[in-house]
């Protein structure tokens, strides 16, 4: 069943390859939303801090 949602998606082009998302940890995560996301936002500040406090949390590092 998977397989052929998989090439019914390929063959519409809808099929989106998250392969490359796999050595991404957490923290790379946070980082790139707050630096492109968050900076735009009218609430930046408390955003910003509060990324910030999650990017130390442990489960952020690994």
């Amino acid at each position: 069943m998977f397989v052929r949602t998989v090439e019914s998606q390929m063959e519409r082009n809808v099929f989106e390859d998250y392969s490359g998302a796999r050595g991404t940890t957490l923290r790379e995560i946070l980082v790139r939303y707050r630096d492109e996301r968050t900076a735009i936002k009218k609430g930046v500040r408390e955003e910003t801090s509060t990324i910030n406090f999650l990017i130390k949390h442990k489960y952020a590092i690994n």
